[in-house]
């Protein structure tokens, strides 16, 4: 039987939590304690609920993200619960520690988004289809511990979804589990891999200080001012992506043109695989160095050499940026959705009324919230 859950509040507690997503096909590294912590600025508290066994091995855990605005809150759990191996024990105590929370804080409703398949439907495959993309609906591979059963049996219901986290419900999937597949690229993806892997001027170096990760951020915020598109700060990025590198969840590589820096890209691992985050390249600058593909291919060949299952190209972005990603001949896959219980009917049906407005306008809301609620440290 697992032990009771607790709430994380040492360094080495986050520690075993991070390793679990990591080895666990559940995991996500949206939910590793530096990446969702950074995402705080969205105006909530994050927790790490997380249960042991009865020799002290952590078996899972979920990221909990408390709103709270007055009198109302509600909680979001993100990519989880998740767990080591399917466990329903430790799932059950988990589920329950969860309720127990939102029913002390008066949460008026939780919304738990599983980290697990999607059971097959036609309008998924017609999606990918629309996309050019196979599907499969067993993907991610053996991510599913049951959680989206248990939660329907604890009343729970697929309600749509009302968050305003970041977090995504689909990707496209790349299999390592052989190696880099290479020559199962498109023909013009595998042939600007090879290029750009016999041009003398490019090199690939693993960000492993501050320096180059600052080297990273300013191709990031280059590629951001140039796109029109917001980029997180400095101060965030570096929540989420340093403390990433050193804890293994997060791969930095950047790529140089006669050894000026001209592309970066941010990998987050997780679940046996890594998944694209963001990047940027100087395409206008050296067009025929073909830098994206190299890094994307680069980060692949790491990530296979350590182990990883699979890479995950994540969204599906419009126009050129597809395209480039639909080179790599990933398969389109579709996770369970979000699941609700509602334990203050009224508030949350004026959630739901104001959630269009809070999903459009949640940057700038959550910087004027965190600002008056929770200003930074003098």
């Amino acid at each position: 039987m697992p032990a009771e859950p607790f709430f994380a509040d040492t360094d080495a507690d986050l520690v075993d939590w991070n390793r679990l997503l990591l080895s666990s096909p559940a995991g996500s590294f949206v939910i590793s304690s530096n990446w969702f912590s950074s995402l705080a600025t969205y105006g909530f508290e994050a927790k790490y609920l997380l249960t042991r066994d009865a020799a002290g091995t952590l078996t899972g855990g979920a990221a909990l993200a408390v709103f709270r605005m007055g009198s109302f809150s509600w909680i979001d759990v993100p990519h989880g619960p998740a767990l080591r191996k399917k466990d329903d024990a430790a799932l059950h105590a988990l589920l329950q520690a969860i309720e127990n929370y939102a029913e002390r804080i008066r949460a008026a409703f939780v919304q738990i988004s599983p980290f697990e398949p999607m059971p097959y439907e036609e309008r998924w495959e017609r999606e990918a289809a629309k996309h050019k993309l196979p599907y499969d609906p067993g993907l991610p591979r053996g991510a599913n511990m049951g959680v989206g059963a248990a939660l329907l049996a604890r009343g729970f219901y697929r309600g749509g979804t009302h968050t305003v986290l970041p977090v995504g419900r689909y990707g496209q999937l790349v299999s390592l589990e052989n190696g880099v597949p290479l020559e199962g690229f498109r023909q013009n993806t595998r042939r600007d891999i090879k290029l750009s892997l016999q041009n003398p001027a490019v090199s690939v170096q693993m960000a492993e200080d501050m320096e180059a990760l600052r080297l990273s951020y300013s191709l990031l915020v280059e590629n951001a001012v140039r796109a029109g598109y917001a980029l997180r700060p400095w101060s965030s990025f570096v929540q989420a992506v340093w403390e990433g590198v050193r804890n293994g969840t997060v791969l930095v590589m950047n790529a140089a043109y006669d050894g000026k820096p001209e592309g970066t890209i941010v990998v987050g691992l997780g679940g046996r695989r890594g998944s694209y985050a963001m990047g940027a390249t100087s395409r206008d600058r050296h067009p025929h160095a073909y830098l994206g593909a190299l890094l994307q291919y680069r980060a692949m060949e790491h990530l296979a050499t350590r182990g990883f299952e699979a890479y995950d190209l994540t969204a599906i972005m419009g126009g050129g940026v597809q395209d480039f990603k639909r080179g790599f001949r990933p398969t389109y896959y579709r996770l369970a959705g979000d699941l609700v219980k509602i334990y203050r009917p009224r508030l949350y049906r004026a959630y739901r009324f104001v959630y269009p407005f809070l999903r459009r306008h949640r940057r700038a809301l959550a910087r004027a919230w965190h600002a008056v609620f929770a200003p930074e440290p003098q």
